[in-house]
């Protein structure tokens, strides 16, 4: 029989028990001695066997049942696992996802690739299951985790274009349900008007259904960085548990398919900066293991994840003194910044407090890269710190990225639309005090005003109406907001990509098309606001 028919079938499943593979070790590392997940781990491996054998895929099966001779051992000994043992299963888990991307791929299937991986379990043998005995040899790299990890993503997302599509089609109905409400207001037919609301309940129901089967629980991404702390803490000399929490909490496919590359930065950031080493934690009387925990949560509307760790935390003076020695401001500015403002410099390219460029960090490349990739899935990043009590980075993103509420407002002759989780408030003022001061007092602190129309080079509007309107943004709590013309109303958009061109326009992150089919630009707030507050400084040293 030609297996390559099934082959995406196999890889879809077998990713399935990878997932919960990686999950059950994760537990397995906080609690050895726990035998029940030790036995959904040999099930797993021995299923994957099976399929793996069904396919003909040599190497994957003798690789399964390699671990199910080892997992066998312990489970008749009835003894926790040992860190030698838990180490074999981590790192068989790591050559097990990159066997089955290798099928995916078809680069398995004339089974000539050699897995060093394999010939270290089989040399370990009797030793790698005798209690307290420990084996380290041919431990891979961190670099190689965080490299499966972001692989085993881009898996899951080619595994859903078929949705993806599914996605845009339905994005389209809602275009042209927009578009018949219109006509049909204009029209004022009772039976059109009943057979557009009955369209709209029922492509309301449709969007729910697809849009949640876009969502995925963040613990198929979570459970797979154990592997990367081990790993870069033993390479760092340190000790360090990882606890991770809200395996449950949904997100956007496209968003968890991105987030891996940010959180490992976050997680390699943690280990190397933040947890010190088992001595100077003992002088400092804390636990000479540090704990880094990975959580994710809802917030209003809104999913949170954050990064924690209980190390050393940031040193703000330092990131002053830093920022002025490689000439990132000048001194007076950055007397003149906020703590908050100051540690914000830590996602500037090439900013780093590290003495010297290792493997593993000081090159000042890991937080710009965050910031990057979590502003380009419309995500904020917020981070807390003590001195000596740890730091804390907690990333904000839309649950959803295709389909979102937004507000309509007009700048000058121009409509905008702006997603509404963008948005804190909205106060109406009168347009004659901005001629008197361009600062608005509200909820006990002092924003600075800016004109939107100016921002977006439309030329001042001052005058065209006597009322404006103030958006302040949800995504910082220290920047301006920008005064528009009119607030045009609230409508739910579907998100269009853009011309390459215009996406080198500061503050505009996408478009879309209103009922009556105008094309409106969708602009991006914290794009605005990063810009505005860097131009200020810029400008004038004010903050």
């Amino acid at each position: 029989m030609d297996s390559n028919p099934h082959r995406e079938l196999f890889v879809q499943e077998a990713q399935e028990i990878l997932e919960r593979l990686s999950h059950c070790l994760s537990v397995l590392e906080q609690t050895p001695e726990d035998e029940p997940m030790l036995r959904e781990v040999y099930r797993a491996t021995h299923t994957l066997k099976s399929m793996a054998a069904t396919m003909n895929l040599r190497r994957t099966a003798d690789l399964c049942h390699s671990l199910e001779s080892l997992l066998d051992r312990v489970l008749k000994e009835s003894l926790p696992l040992t860190p030698s043992q838990l180490d074999i299963l981590f790192r068989s888990a790591d050559q097990l996802e990159r066997l089955t991307r290798a099928a995916e791929g078809n680069e398995e299937w004339d089974e000539t690739k050699e897995s060093l991986l394999e010939e270290a379990l089989h040399a370990a043998g009797t030793e790698a299951v005798t209690p307290g005995s420990r084996s380290d040899a041919g431990a891979p790299r961190v670099e190689s985790r965080a490299t499966a990890v972001q692989a085993r993503t881009t898996a899951i997302r080619m595994n859903v274009r078929r949705l993806d599509n599914l996605i845009n089609l339905t994005g389209e109905l809602l275009i042209i349900r927009s578009r018949l409400r219109t006509l049909g207001a204009a029209l004022n037919t009772p039976a059109l008007k009943e057979t557009i609301d009955q369209l709209h309940r029922v492509s309301d129901s449709l969007q729910r259904e697809v849009l949640q089967a876009r969502m995925l629980p963040v613990g198929s991404v979570f459970d797979r960085f154990a592997a990367v702390v081990r790993d870069l803490a033993r390479q760092c000399g340190k000790q360090v548990r990882l606890v991770v929490s809200g395996h449950e909490i949904e997100l956007d496919r496209t968003i968890l398919d991105d987030i891996s590359e940010p959180l490992i930065h976050l997680l390699r950031n943690a280990v190397f900066y933040g947890i010190e080493s088992p001595a100077t934690r003992a002088e400092l009387g804390k636990p000479e293991t540090g704990t880094i925990t990975l959580s994710g949560r809802r917030e209003a509307d809104r999913v949170v994840l954050e990064v924690d760790d209980d190390g050393k935390g940031i040193d703000v003076d330092e990131v002053r003194s830093v920022a002025v020695g490689r000439g990132f401001v000048s001194a007076d500015q950055a007397q003149g910044l906020s703590p908050q403002e100051v540690i914000g410099l830590l996602f500037l390219p090439g900013l780093s407090t590290a003495s010297a460029v290792t493997e593993v960090s000081g090159r000042g490349v890991g937080l710009n890269i965050v910031r990057t990739r979590v502003e380009a899935l419309r995500g904020s990043i917020e981070v807390k710190t003590t001195r000596g009590h740890g730091a804390r980075f907690l990333l904000r993103f839309p649950p959803m990225l295709t389909i979102l509420a937004a507000l309509l407002v007009r700048v000058g002759e121009e409509l905008f639309a702006i997603p509404m989780v963008d948005i804190a408030e909205v106060i109406e003022i009168d347009r004659a005090d901005l001629e008197t001061t361009n600062i608005l007092f509200t909820r006990n602190r002092a924003v600075p005003l800016v004109d939107l129309a100016q921002v977006l080079d439309l030329g001042a509007s001052a005058g065209r109406h006597s009322r404006a309107f103030v958006l302040i943004s949800s995504l910082t709590t220290r920047g301006p907001g920008f005064v528009v013309d009119q607030v045009a109303g609230q409508q739910e958009i579907v998100i269009k990509p853009i011309d390459r061109v215009l996406n080198r326009i500061g503050g505009v992150s996408g478009a879309t098309i209103l009922g009556d089919g105008r094309v409106v630009l969708i602009l991006d707030l914290q794009a605005l606001v990063r810009e505005e507050r860097i131009e200020r400084v810029a400008r004038t040293g004010d903050v």
